[in-house]
This record gives C-alpha cells, sequence and structure tokens, in this order.
C-alpha cells in the first residue's frame, strides 16, 4: 500500500470514527436524568416536576419507576408533604411488595412508608371483604331480608291485637242482654278474629322469609349485631305478645 493510500485510509477511519462517537457525545439527556440532576442539585420544584412527567411518560423501567418514586417520597418528606410521599410509597409497593426502605432512611421517611404499608394492607382487607360477603346482590338480599322481618313482626303484633280484641267483642256478646248489640258484638269478633288470622298468616310468612335472606346473607352478628323476633303465643284465657331479640 502506497504512502497516499495509508493516508486516506486513515482518514477514512477517522471520519468514521468522530460520525459514530460525536452523535453520542451530544445526545441529549433524559428526563430522567435531569430528574436526578436536579435531585442531586436539590432543585426539588424542578425535579418533582421532571419526576412526574416520566412516570406519567409510561418509559420507565421497572428499576427506574421504583427510584423516580423513591426520590418524590423524599422530596415531599422534604418539602413536608407526608401525604405525598405516603402515595409515593404506596405506589412501590404495589408494583413490589417485597419493597424495603435501604437503610438509614430517616424516621419521617418510615413513618411514610409505614402507614403507606397499612393503607395497602387495609384495602386489601376490604377488598376481600367485598369479595367474600359484600356482592351488592347479596347486600341488597339482607336488606330486604330486615324489610321482611320488620314487616312481619308488624303484622304478628297487629295480628296479637286483633285476637285481643276478637277476644273483648265475644265477651262482650256473652254479656249483652240485647239481641242487637249481641249481633254487633258478636260480628265484630269474628272480624277481629279473620282479620288477626291474616295478619298472623302475613307476620309468619314474611318474618320467615325475612329471616331466611337475612341467614343466608352476609350479616353484622358476629360483630354485635342482633336479630329481633316477635310472635304471639297462646295461653289460658287469650293470647300473649312476644317480642324480644337474639344476639
Amino acid at each position: 500500500m502506497t504512502r497516499n493510500s495509508k493516508s486516506l485510509a486513515t482518514i477514512i477511519l477517522a471520519f468514521f470514527i468522530v460520525a459514530t462517537v460525536a452523535p453520542a457525545a451530544q445526545a441529549k439527556p433524559t428526563a430522567f436524568g435531569l430528574a436526578m440532576k436536579a435531585y442531586e442539585d436539590l432543585d426539588y420544584d424542578k425535579a418533582e416536576t421532571l419526576f412526574l412527567q416520566t412516570i406519567a411518560s409510561g418509559r420507565l423501567s421497572a428499576e427506574q419507576m421504583i427510584q423516580a418514586r423513591q426520590r418524590l417520597a423524599q422530596i415531599y418528606i422534604a418539602t413536608d408533604k407526608p401525604d405525598g410521599a405516603v402515595e409515593q410509597y404506596r405506589a412501590i409497593l404495589v408494583s413490589d411488595s417485597g419493597f424495603t426502605l435501604p437503610e438509614g432512611a430517616s424516621p419521617k421517611l418510615k413513618q411514610a412508608f409505614d402507614t403507606a404499608q397499612y393503607k395497602l394492607a387495609k384495602e386489601q382487607k376490604n377488598k376481600d371483604t367485598r369479595k367474600s360477603d359484600g356482592s351488592p346482590k347479596r347486600a341488597g338480599n339482607r336488606k330486604l331480608g330486615w324489610t321482611l322481618a320488620g314487616v312481619g313482626a308488624a303484622a304478628l303484633v297487629g295480628g296479637g291485637l286483633s285476637y285481643v280484641m276478637a277476644i273483648d267483642q265475644n265477651s262482650k256478646f256473652q254479656d249483652a242482654a240485647d239481641t242487637a248489640d249481641a249481633d254487633a258484638y258478636r260480628n265484630a269478633g269474628k272480624n277481629y278474629e279473620t282479620l288477626g288470622q291474616v295478619l298472623i298468616g302475613v307476620g309468619l310468612a314474611s318474618g320467615g322469609l325475612g329471616i331466611y335472606f337475612i341467614k343466608t346473607s352476609p350479616s353484622d352478628t358476629a360483630n354485635g349485631g342482633a336479630l329481633y323476633f316477635a310472635g304471639t303465643s297462646a295461653n289460658e284465657g287469650g293470647f300473649q305478645l312476644n317480642f324480644g331479640m337474639a344476639w
């Protein structure tokens, strides 16, 4: 190879090296890099804005996402916004349940992290509770059950009172001296008796359905709720009205 050929090859090689390296050297730093630089420079307002933008872009890797949220949490603690720090730690724990704070974290960061763990655990517990017993349909059945039980109790009370009135009218019928009054008392007694039978029938049916819905739907009886009941029982000379509650 001639001297001129070697020189030309050297020039071409140098050109390609410069063409390859120069763009990389002149490449603009990423938004994440700018955010990290602003954080290191303690320019928290700028860093917060850039970190939020990079998170919203969805272009961060999983590791970068955690780093960005960690820095945001630290910024929020430094700027006296603990709720913001809690939300950032909560978001980290959602994506990485095994995440832990680095050693030497400040007490305020630890408090925010502990709060985030507590909130996430509570949310999960509520979600599990809704899945197991909080479906709208079953909750509606429970409300329907209490409504039917209430209607049934009221009907039973009304039926018991009607029987009391029937007994009173029959007593007056037996003591009546006038035929017209006797017929009136007898008819009234029959009407009250019929009404009592209807009300007690409705009460038993409604109350039974209500208890069925309550028993087959989630309830709070285990946590201190009470089941109310009402009814009548026959005894000598009339009917006794019963009402109470079972825990």
